[in-house]
């Protein structure tokens, strides 16, 4: 496991970095309950704003811009819970630094696309509004509306594909930060009770089936995503039930993360006020 610091400044260290994982924990499940919502709502106005595209005879960049750059938002923020929460907990447990490494890298390239993601729809809404005004045939736009929508295709596989991979190695973490806590207690309490262990024991297995349940999420998300993208009828209904599996798997875990978490937290806390 290596070396861990069980001096106070390093508990302080780990402490925050829990709380700041909870909080990852917790926002990450307010996300995915305002995805919900922003999902519902965009059902709700497509129609009617279609109708008035159809009027107008152009399409309003906005209706493309704020729904994206709100689930940008939503999406950005508990990765950097999650950065801030690695950082710290790597203070106390050097093992950790590769997760906050890696959570910091996923900012920065995260950052970088925004302005490119801002100006690609920026491009492509400007052109098909150019296309309309020029031919006046919506059917042209929806032949440029293919060729981009092969683009997206394209991007979206590979983003998946590295968004998968970088989401599975980061819930790692979990299951790693409950295996280095069981190695500072057995340093700290030496050879106390029994009972003790059994309680190490508990909240390790509650943040290994975190990570479980976590990975397996993103594996079955990007199954359905490939489905999705594929796009065939008889697959539909199979797309959402490993939605439907995705999520549940996805709560469970955020639900263990919590649980072993604020174990940690409290033990953590009650060294520090008698270190």
């Amino acid at each position: 496991m290596g070396s861990v610091e069980i001096d106070r400044e390093g508990l302080m260290f780990l402490y925050n970095g829990v709380r700041r994982l909870k909080q990852y924990l917790i926002v990450a499940f307010i996300v995915l309950i305002l995805g919900f919502i922003l999902a519902i709502v965009l059902v709700l106005a497509i129609p009617p704003n279609i109708e008035a595209i159809m009027e107008s005879g152009r399409i309003p960049v906005e209706l493309i811009i704020v729904p994206a750059l709100i689930t940008y938002i939503l999406e950005l923020i508990p990765t950097i819970l999650y950065y801030h929460g690695a950082r710290s907990s790597s203070k106390c447990f050097g093992e950790l630094y590769g997760y906050a490494k890696a959570s910091l890298l996923l900012l920065l390239i995260s950052l970088v696309l925004l302005p490119i993601g801002v100006l690609t729809i920026y491009r492509v809404v400007d052109e098909a509004n150019r296309i309309l005004s020029t031919t006046q045939s919506w059917a042209s736009v929806r032949v440029y509306a293919e060729k981009v929508g092969f683009v997206v295709w394209v991007v979206g596989t590979v983003k998946s594909i590295i968004g998968t991979v970088i989401a599975i190695y980061l819930v790692q973490i979990f299951r790693d930060l409950g295996e280095l806590f069981i190695s500072l207690l057995t340093r700290i309490r030496g050879s106390e009770e029994s009972a003790s262990s059994m309680l190490n024991e508990e909240f390790a297995l509650k943040l290994r089936d975190a990570t479980n349940f976590l990975t397996w999420s993103y594996v079955v998300g990007f199954l359905n995503t490939l489905f999705s993208i594929i796009a065939k009828p008889f697959l539909s209904s199979l797309s959402g039930i490993l939605s439907i599996i995705a999520i549940i798997l996805y709560i469970i875990g955020l639900g263990y993360g919590y649980k072993g978490l604020s174990e940690i937290e409290s033990v953590t806390e009650y060294y520090i006020l008698h270190a």
